[in-house]
């Protein structure tokens, strides 16, 4: 398929499918962490970069296989809030499953009132929130021109006084450029105004698009769970181990996964649910028809979409 993968085992919403509908990391951000790589255009228009209807098919189609899943899952390659037929996809999606349906925003155009009602549809939206200060946000963000920190940040506080469904905010710490206490603190004051269930707190566990990119230590990590509050997690990892969908080509799974999160082969194994052995098997028949490639971070392989 080419909008939908999945389903896979998610660290945060357990069996998700995946939708990618703002495709080739179209974006309004460049973030130097981001595990696909330099954003290919940066862009504040919304558009059609990939036809509601392709979309809605391949959802159908996995709807009516059976699959079980826990949610549905707007994330993929780029910017899912560009697609200006956001709105319409979740709504039909929901008249066909009764699976609640995710959005993962980096939550820069919820300004817009027209972002915010296609996300008012969503049964949990999960915006990102990495820095306040437009200094360090511009360094860590690198995002389009036209993007002004501090109603990009309006636009969050004013979804979540009126979103009525789930909303988790994620905040992206990175060594060096955003978890300073200055910069903390001003993150702790700014998520005491919005109203979300929970603040989930990561750091640069995969290949980042900047190689100097780091992730921050434990320390740090409780540091920020503390002074965020009660809300706050830290991500888990994956479980252990996992049962694999029958009769579900490995490698077809394999590639549509690591087209948007690069893994290790363990991480493909717990996702996916396949044995090392068969990991193996469809990780080498992939590399050689250079469909999949490999990339060091932090001394682990990790397996990711050629070209990206």
């Amino acid at each position: 398929m080419q909008y939908v993968f999945g389903p896979i085992h998610s660290r945060r919403m357990g069996l998700s499918l995946g939708i990618d509908p703002v495709q080739n990391k179209v974006c309004t951000l460049d973030c130097v962490y981001c595990q696909l790589g330099a954003t290919s255009r940066k862009t504040l228009e919304r558009g059609v970069y990939a036809p509601a209807e392709a979309v809605l098919e391949e959802v159908r189609s996995v709807i009516a296989s059976g699959q079980k899943m826990d949610y549905i899952t707007f994330s993929g390659t780029g910017e899912p809030t560009l697609n200006r037929d956001l709105g319409r996809m979740i709504s039909q999606i929901k008249t066909m499953s009764s699976v609640p349906v995710a959005v993962i925003t980096n939550g820069t155009l919820l300004h817009r009132e027209d972002v915010r009602a296609d996300l008012m549809q969503a049964d949990l939206v999960v915006p990102s929130v990495d820095a306040i200060s437009p200094q360090v946000f511009a360094r860590l963000n690198r995002p389009h021109p036209g993007i002004d920190c501090a109603r990009m940040l309006d636009g969050l506080e004013t979804f979540s006084r009126t979103y009525t469904g789930r909303l988790w905010v994620e905040v992206m710490l990175v060594q060096g450029i955003n978890d300073t206490c200055e910069e903390l603190q001003a993150l702790t004051n700014y998520l005491n105004r919005i109203d979300c269930e929970k603040i989930q707190i990561n750091t640069v566990t995969r290949p980042p698009a900047e190689s100097d990119c780091a992730a921050v230590d434990e320390c740090v990590l409780d540091r920020a769970r503390h002074m965020f509050g009660p809300r706050a997690e830290i991500i888990g990892s994956l479980p252990e181990t996992v049962s694999a969908p029958v009769g579900k080509d490995p490698c077809a799974r394999i590639h549509a996964l690591v087209r948007s999160h690069p893994c290790t082969r363990e991480q493909l194994c717990n996702a996916l649910g396949l044995s090392s052995a068969q990991a193996e098997a469809a990780l080498q028949k992939l590399i050689a028809q250079q469909r999949v490639e490999t990339t060091g971070h932090a001394s682990k392989i990790f397996y990711r979409a050629s070209g990206r």
